[in-house]
């Protein structure tokens, strides 16, 4: 199964930088282990967190088991001062695991040290007062030259994923020297430059930020993307919400085929495309994707011109996941890079 990474552009003119910290600040007193977030990936630590909400009163760390079609809490903390602390459990099960060679190892190019190397990320959410989840926690970095999504990652050894992969004028490249236990991956995605980088190494010119982002619909839709002929217009397809910006995006390169399905919310979008000189295209304007629908959007030809159209595949049963590594931290950074 091929996972797809968010490559799309936007240019963002000017970012005023926020002020929630991942971490602790130097003149605080040590934490447990006397270390910040960045020095131990096993404890998470949040101050400051934009957009706090006075209904959140614990965090709870979760992972996914893609059998059971289940979550599992991992670790929890109290919410206190716009702020939270929780240790990760040093194993984890191999059952909220998946192969390090589903996730990167059939991009051309791109070399994992040990294709039997198993990881899985950890996602953080917030809970009110009656256990209710009622939100997600991203933890960004903005410039105005590229944005961080700084991911949470256990490995179930030591091992690397290293690579570039180029095309046009797009740059791709994997950097990543995975530690046995939790690691901090960041996807550094550029605003001017045709550049996407996955490392485990922390850019030093950024300050990383906690952000709260609410949930205040669970009505979701799951989109995949199919290529069926061999053209260079084929060979990115995304679908963009009317407020909230591109919600899913699939490279496909040179190779046909399908995507595997995508998580978005309920809504409008725009069917879009890159051309082959990375320009964006919008090929359907105002699809209304339905709650609990699972899509199709295909580029075909008909009468021998290029043709995107979207087929309604079926209803969910709740057991399709978004399996992207970035989930959709990339477009929380965007959204936040614009509306600052």
């Amino acid at each position: 199964m091929k996972k797809h990474f968010n490559f799309i552009m936007i240019a963002v003119v000017a970012v005023s930088l926020l002020a929630a910290k991942c971490g602790t600040d130097p003149d605080d007193p040590p934490s447990d282990g006397g270390t910040t977030t960045f020095d131990d990936p096993s404890v998470i630590i949040a101050k400051d967190v934009i957009n706090s909400n006075p209904d959140i009163v614990s965090v709870k760390a979760v992972m996914y088991n893609e059998e059971t079609d289940e979550e599992k809490v991992i670790a929890t903390g109290k919410y206190e001062n716009n702020g939270f602390k929780i240790t990760l459990p040093k194993t984890i099960s191999n059952e909220y695991l998946f192969d390090a060679d589903e996730a990167f190892g059939d991009e051309q190019g791109i070399v994992i040290s040990d294709p039997n190397a198993k990881i899985g990320v950890a996602w953080v959410y917030a809970f009110n007062d009656k256990g209710k989840e009622i939100g997600d926690f991203y933890c960004l970095g903005i410039t105005t030259k590229y944005y961080v999504d700084a991911m949470y990652v256990y490995a179930d050894r030591n091992f690397t994923i290293k690579g570039k992969i180029e095309e046009g004028k797009y740059v791709d490249e994997y950097d990543c020297s995975f530690k046995k236990g939790w690691n901090i991956l960041y996807a550094i995605d550029g605003n001017f430059e045709y550049f996407f980088l996955l490392s485990t190494q922390k850019p030093a010119d950024i300050n990383m930020e906690w952000i709260f982002e609410e949930s205040y619909s669970w009505e979701s839709a799951y989109v995949r993307f199919v290529k069926e002929i061999d053209s260079p217009d084929c060979k990115a397809m995304g679908v963009m919400h009317e407020d909230f910006g591109i919600q899913a995006m699939c490279y496909f390169w040179d190779e046909s085929g399908a995507s595997s399905y995508y998580w978005i919310p309920v809504g409008n979008y725009a069917i879009i495309h890159l051309d082959e000189d990375y320009n964006q295209v919008v090929d359907i304007s105002g699809y209304y994707f339905e709650d609990e629908g699972i899509y199709s959007v295909v580029c075909s030809e008909k009468d021998g011109e290029l043709y995107f159209y979207v087929t309604q595949d079926g209803k969910s049963n709740k057991s399709i996941k978004q399996k992207s590594l970035l989930k959709k931290h990339t477009t929380i950074a965007k959204r936040r890079a614009l509306q600052d």
